[in-house]
Parts: C-alpha cells; structure tokens; sequence
C-alpha cells in the first residue's frame, strides 16, 4: 500500500526533498503561483482565472511528484503512535478498540481535535454571489495556503483575520490549523474562551499548562473578544503568552470580531500592540455579507 506524503514527519519530508531537488522547486512554483492570485484576487484582474487554474495544476504535479518521491524510496512514515498508527484505535481479538494515545487525546481539556476541523478542499467560492467578496475570499485562501506551504520559515509567522461574523474568519484559521497538522507540525487549535480555561487552570496550579501553550508550533486562537475579563487572570496570562511566543519565535494565528479600536479598548495598548505587531503580523480584513446565511 501506497505511504501518503501527509503521513510523513516533517524531517522525512526534507529528506525527500533533499533527495529529489525537483521537489522543492515545485512547491516554490505552487508558491509563488499561490501569491500570484492573491495579487490578482485584490487588483481584480482578468488574468485570476488562468492562474488559479495555473496554481491548481502546479498543486497537482506537486502532489504527484510527492508521492512518486515516497515510493520511489519506499519511505515509511514515522507514526506518532505506533501501536495503531495513529488510526486512534486498535483490533483486539476481533474487536476495534479505542487506543491509549486517542483516549489521551480526548482526556485533553481546552481545545478542539484538529482532524475535525475543515479544509481548504471544503472551500466553495461558487456559492458567493458578490463579485468582489468571492475575490476577497479567493485572495486569502490563495496567502493562506502560501503562509501552510512556507511554514516556520514565514516572512511574517503570526496572522490575524479581522471581520463581522459570517465571514469566513473561523473557517480559513481551522483550514490552515489542519494543513500544517498534515504536514507534520505541533498544532493547537481553541477557543479564546477555551484559551481562558486554561490560563484558569495555570492560575489555580497546574504549572504546566501555558507552557505548553508557548511551546506549540503554531497555535490557533478563535472568537478573542468573546471570553470574559478575569481580574489577575485574562490580560496577564495573555501578555505572557504572546510574549514568549514571539520570543521563541513560534506562530500564532487568531480572528475576532473586534476592530483595532476596539481591541486596544479592550485588553490595552501593550497587549493590541503585539497582536496586531507590523513586522510579524499580517492583519487581514474581511468584509461583506453573512455566508452562513447565504448557504441556508
């Protein structure tokens, strides 16, 4: 049976790509194709639809190359559990059975399984009816899947998704949580509300858990805005933790609701400042009408 690249750690992917240099250049083309139609989503130009059709078919010789790359090295992946191959379950004597690492995964408080979130293959611009909100939302796709495809090595490692509800905010931060979980990296997906819980449970003695928050390689923050003010608690914890993060130079990624102004209003000038941070952070704008009441 045929390894997916998907299924091989990020070294092996390297490695590959050490062994076969078409491969890196392949995906810089899909790269640059990505960015090429996000510029020509903004500008609205008439030449978006050959080169998305250019990107789509540079993603697939990618893909294509990748996985001749696998079998050509008969590479075998490298499981995280390699009791079930992290199939999250196991057969014994002729019963399926939940295996430990997945009863582990489900113990986990304060976050959302990343193999449940969406992905970018679940986009569906067609059903957008204004012109220029279906470009807006083709343009970011095409950045987000460039900053997947860069990763850690982004320009800007942080990115911030701005807009009323219905835009498509939540969607686009779990698509990219799940491709970089795909591609093998520590990825952390929550709710602010969520996020609060455990700044809590740091707070009340559980001395391990913003820690691992910091160490995550890409954490995904939904909704900031929506979970209450803690005295002691939520502006500090927060201040913590974008602190350290930029400082080990780890990604973080979150959408609210808020707008600038309101954000400063809310948690303050020091800590709207590393959020919205020019030289690592791309703020993206979403605007238009409610999708979710479109798609009813």
């Amino acid at each position: 049976m045929s390894v997916a690249w998907s299924s091989l750690s990020r070294a092996q992917q390297t490695a590959l790509e050490q062994q076969f240099p078409h491969l890196q250049a392949l995906r810089t083309e899909h790269i640059t194709l990505c960015q090429a139609c996000a510029r020509a989503a903004l500008n609205q130009s008439p030449d978006f639809d050959v080169l998305e059709q250019r990107r789509a078919a540079a993603l697939a010789a990618l893909q294509t190359a990748q996985q001749q790359a696998v079998v050509q090295a008969g590479v075998q992946p490298a499981y995280d559990c390699p009791l079930c191959q992290d199939r999250g379950y196991v057969v014994l004597n002729g019963q399926r059975r939940l295996c430990a690492c997945r009863a582990a995964a489900l113990a986990e408080r304060g976050g959302q399984r990343v193999a449940d979130l969406p992905c970018f293959a679940d986009d569906t611009p067609s059903l957008i009816a204004d012109d220029r909100q279906r470009l807006g939302q083709a343009r970011l796709r095409g950045l987000l899947e460039a900053y997947v495809q860069a990763f850690p090595h982004n320009p800007k490692p942080n990115f911030v998704l701005l807009g009323q509800t219905g835009l498509g905010k939540t969607f686009f931060l779990g698509c990219t949580a799940r491709a970089l979980r795909e591609n093998g990296h520590r990825v952390k997906y929550l709710s602010a509300y969520q996020l609060l819980e455990l700044f809590r449970a740091q707070h009340f003695g559980e001395r391990h858990t913003l820690p691992a928050l910091i160490d995550v390689d890409f954490l995904a923050i939904d909704d900031l805005g929506t979970e209450p003010i803690y005295r002691n608690i939520t502006l500090e914890y927060l201040q913590i933790l974008l602190d350290e993060r930029l400082r080990r130079h780890k990604h973080t990624a979150l959408t609210s609701n808020c707008l600038p102004a309101q954000l400063t209003e809310r948690y303050g000038e020091r800590i709207t400042s590393r959020l919205l941070d020019a030289p690592t952070t791309d703020v993206y704008g979403l605007t238009g009408a409610d999708l979710r009441r479109q798609h009813r």
